[in-house]
């Protein structure tokens, strides 16, 4: 038996080993004895006497054998005296020994926490390696050497400081070394978050996108902060060239809706300097806990609004008396309880209630002259129905305050599509509910050719762009820059004046905790980012990348690069506005690699000058063959958070049925059909690969869920049966589309699909066919491809709902017409968050927010009566992913860890 002792590789057992290679050899050894006197007959050999005596001798002397390269001589030995026999016998060929050479797989350098470990992957025979040297280099020069008798696996070295790594382990056995070289890490310097400032202002001009009113008039300054709903203090102070010089004292209205207004005479300041305003102001999260959030406002020429949780009633700045407060010892404070006030005057324990009766109380009845003075709104009336009306300040309830955001524990991204206003979708950031995510990509911003050194922001010349993406040669001097259709753009009749992106930097500005993000790029605009990342070009693109999010109030980049080194032709049919990425070579990892580290290097550099902390990150698709291409373990650093779309997995490219995203992997599906090339991961693989492979934190990882589905048509029942009775329709190979060759199944009907069609519903529609409900399929753009399954009828009844415990995903079969759509919802959902915070990964993101369910069919014309009235409506999907995500207590951690990681 071998026998193992922790890291160590295997201890050696002598007489075995021996007696492995002995049973090996003894049929050689007993023929080279019978052919030695054979070819020689008593004829003495000078090369061959003593080798065969050696030979005979090692034999007879096995219980003095201690060490094993003395066996691996004596299996060379042997095969030397069989090469010299062969010659003595005229050339015959005789069978040689088989070699025995211990394989080492790979070699892996991980990076936790600055702790570099150097590790070996073991194949067959590698309880031969006698020792290993492990040679650790930074930015190419040798810094450390371990060097092993025994052949230790796992060798940790001592250096830390910043810098690129990797090392070469070369190991021995018998007279013979090789060597392997490691991947690349990079070890960064220490980033120091600056703790909150939790007392007055810091010296410098804290960031903020929230803003204040100041107007000049009469000679002074009005500093005015409107709807101070839940303020608790309020400070103000003066910067002068971004530096602190004087905290001025406030005037400000808790409660009810009130304002902060501080007038400055304007000659107290020098007029050559930069002059900010920034308020201070601290609110009550939750009396119960008093939890308290500050954030500031800088003085500009706009206003904001905070809004009450109803958005809009009044409420009296006292709150309603609560049986779980611990009130204690009098302080004065005043609270209401069945129709009146009252003031804390005696000790005041859990439940000890205000008395109307005259009994003694901790709790004294206001006169009727304190009480007309507080203007409480309806006067706490009763109304007909004997309840009180809905007047006073409950406890901050942060889910619904614009402004304050949501702590949420974990991450959710998700994306606005730009072009879900259009067509038949009628979908606007207004819609969606800001307080319950916390990044909001804005998807997508197009990489084009820059003719003019500015922003392109009208519509972009379609057919100029595919004659470029497909012909335009590496060494053109077009300049490449991201651009977005006119912000200023009027929405049509759905919505006045009020254009997709002013929407969206409105619903910013509201929500200064939800990040929002540039996503560049997407499926069918990637084509340009080769020419973007080439050497003579890359400087000017990632200088427009930076103009571009400060002009636009991004507070971050996302690389949508679909996909780096993937070639492949615009699908017209699909989409005419396809560009596809024609002119994609291998040495577009290069290209990516050095991209995201210039946009690194810009990103902080324009965050120390502009008094924030700019993001990165990239989404990537989860392919194993693309992830073996992109260059991930040494660009991966540059990101905050790396986003791996798990979804779109499967799909009608696909002949046989199966989950778009799943968590696991089932172990009944037939792999051998439904993914060939090993390449589609279930997630919790795909996190296990690309962690242990190429060093990723897997606190930087997020992945995907779809709020829509993919489908297949041509499902019907084999002759042979299910594969598993209990999940009919799964692993079912499709009715052939003849025109691929039998390569891609037939797709089912959607209403987002394009002129291909792919099945895509969005989750609304799906929900509609689970409760029986009939769902229209349409053309959605008049203005796009003919959807080829335009005018089919979905019967709710004829489909069946059907979860996969083993995949962790649901899908619906229709066994009549062959239909079968695979799709997310609460449960997948909750089951994916619930991983996801046990395995502690940074979150999820979701493609994309106009898909989830908020209840109403935009896809047809009720939508058009509708959109007006539709504010931040509630989202199916996204209030599922916010309560498994959200702060188990309401802490803020840092305004949600606005400064890096």
């Amino acid at each position: 038996m071998k026998k193992t002792n922790n890291d160590l590789f295997p201890v050696i057992d002598r007489e075995q080993e021996f007696q492995k290679i002995y049973n090996n050899t003894i049929e050689k050894v007993n023929f080279i004895n019978s052919k030695y006197s054979t070819i020689h007959d008593g004829v003495a050999c000078e090369e061959l006497d003593p080798m065969i005596e050696k030979m005979n001798n090692f034999v007879l002397n096995l219980s003095r054998v201690t060490k094993l390269e003395e066996y691996l001589s004596f299996k060379l030995l042997v095969q030397n005296i069989l090469k010299l026999l062969g010659e003595c016998n005229h050339g015959e060929v005789l069978p040689p020994i088989p070699e025995l050479e211990p394989t080492v797989i790979n070699a892996i350098l991980k990076n936790i926490n600055k702790n570099l470990t150097g590790e070996l992957t073991l194949g067959e025979n590698a309880h031969l390696i006698t020792s290993v040297e492990y040679e650790l280099y930074k930015n190419n020069t040798r810094v450390e050497k371990i060097t092993t008798n025994s052949g230790i696996q796992v060798a940790n070295f001592a250096s830390t400081t910043p810098g690129t790594y990797q090392f070469i382990a070369k190991y021995y056995w018998a007279d013979k070394f090789k060597q392997i070289t490691s991947n690349t890490v990079i070890v960064e310097e220490d980033i120091v978050i600056p703790p909150p400032v939790e007392g007055d202002f810091p010296t410098n001009l804290p960031y903020s996108n929230l803003w204040a009113h100041t107007v000049t008039t009469n000679g002074n300054y009005e500093i005015t902060l409107n709807n101070t709903w839940g303020v608790i203090d309020s400070k103000i102070a003066v910067y002068l060239d971004g530096e602190l010089v004087e905290v001025l004292p406030t005037n400000f209205t808790a409660g009810n809706k009130g304002s902060a207004k501080n007038i400055v005479p304007t000659s107290k300041y020098p007029s050559n300097k930069d002059l900010k305003f920034v308020y201070r102001v601290t609110y009550v999260r939750d009396e119960k806990t008093n939890d308290k959030v500050v954030v500031y406002y800088k003085s500009t020429t706009g206003t904001i609004e905070i809004a009450t949780p109803d958005g809009g009633v009044k409420y009296c700045k006292y709150p309603e008396w609560n049986s779980e407060i611990e009130y204690g010892a009098a302080t004065n404070k005043i609270v209401f309880y069945q129709g009146f006030h009252f003031r804390h005057t005696g000790w005041a324990t859990k439940g000890d209630a205000p008395k109307l009766n005259g009994d003694w109380s901790p709790w004294t009845k206001l006169s009727a002259g304190e009480e007309s003075q507080i203007g409480c709104p309806g006067n706490h009336l009763m109304d007909s129905a004997g309840t009180k009306p809905n007047a006073h300040l409950e406890p901050m309830n942060i889910s619904e305050v614009e402004g304050l955001g949501s702590p949420m524990e974990k991450m959710h991204i998700t994306y606005t599509p730009e072009w879900g206003k259009w067509g038949g979708r009628k979908y606007t950031p207004k819609i969606t509910p800001w307080n319950k995510i916390s990044h909001m990509q804005y998807a997508f911003i197009d990489v084009i050719p820059d003719y003019t050194g500015k922003f392109n922001t009208d519509k972009d010349d379609i057919s100029h762009l595919k004659r470029s993406a497909a012909d335009a040669p590496i060494g053109t001097s077009l300049k490449v820059s991201p651009n977005i259709f006119d912000p200023g753009a009027a929405f049509s009749a759905y919505g006045g004046t009020n254009a997709f992106m002013t929407e969206y930097n409105e619903m910013a500005r509201k929500y200064p905790y939800v990040k929002p993000i540039a996503s560049l790029g997407g499926w069918s605009r990637s084509a340009f980012f080769r020419d973007a990342a080439q050497p003579d070009k890359i400087d000017y693109f990632v200088k427009r990348c930076i103009d571009f999010i400060r002009e636009f109030n991004f507070v971050g980049v996302d690389i949508d690069w679909e996909f780096p080194c993937d070639r492949r032709d615009g699908d017209l049919v699909d989409s005419p506005n396809d560009l596809g990425s024609p002119r994609a070579a291998d040495d577009e990892e290069v290209l990516f690699t050095n991209l995201m580290k210039a946009l690194r290097g810009a990103l902080d550099k324009a965050g120390q000058e502009d008094g924030k902390y700019y993001f990165l990150s990239c989404a990537i698709v989860s392919g194993k063959k693309h992830i073996q291409k992109s260059g991930i373990g040494v660009w991966h650093p540059a990101c905050d958070f790396i986003s791996y779309m798990t979804y779109d997995v499967h799909g009608a490219f696909d002949p046989i049925t199966n989950h778009q995203s799943y968590l696991f992997q089932n172990s009944n599906e037939p792999s051998s059909e439904t993914n060939p090339n090993g390449n589609a991961f279930a997630i919790a693989d795909l996190i296990e690969f690309v962690t242990k492979t190429y060093g990723v934190p897997v606190s930087k990882i997020t992945v995907g869920s779809p709020f829509y589905s993919r489908g297949w048509s041509g499902i019907f029942k084999p002759t042979s049966g299910w594969l598993n009775p209990n999940t009919p329709g799964l692993y079912a190979r499709t009715n052939i589309d003849a025109s691929t060759n039998g390569a891609k199944g037939c797709s089912a009907p959607g209403t987002m699909d394009g002129g291909r069609g792919a099945g895509v519903l969005p989750l609304h529609h799906l929900n509609k066919l689970i409760k029986g409900e009939n769902v229209s399929v349409r053309t959605l753009d008049m203005n796009g491809p003919a959807n080829p399954h335009a005018g089919t009828i979905l019967k709710g009844s004829d489909f069946q709902y059907y979860y996969d415990e083993a995949a962790q995903a649901p899908y619906l079969y229709n066994q009549n017409a062959g239909i079968f759509y695979t799709f997310e919802d609460e449960r997948s959902v909750e089951t994916k968050c619930q991983w996801i915070v046990d395995n502690n990964l940074a979150g999820l993101i979701s493609w994309d927010i106009a898909m989830d369910d908020y209840g109403i069919d935009m896809h047809s014309s009720e939508a058009t009566t509708a959109y007006k009235s539709l504010y931040q409506a509630e989202h199916l999907l996204t209030s599922v992913i916010f309560d498994k995500f959200k702060a188990n207590s309401l802490r803020l951690n840092y305004l949600n860890k606005i400064a890096r990681r």
